[in-house]
């Protein structure tokens, strides 16, 4: 049996990001981290509003 991984660079990218915004939320008080989840939410779905999904 044969098995092949293929690792894109975008996968690295995004490991990169969940990693440094894991240890981001770490140091934060629980107040901020909240405050950032939110902004990060409404982002996400003025993002697909505009892009029309």
């Amino acid at each position: 049996m044969k098995l092949n991984v293929v690792i894109d660079w975008k996968f690295v990218a995004v490991l990169g990001v969940a990693a440094v915004a894991l240890f981001s939320i770490e140091k934060m008080d629980s107040e901020a981290t909240k405050e950032v989840l939110i902004h990060a939410i409404d982002t996400t779905k003025e993002l697909k509003i505009t892009i029309g999904e």
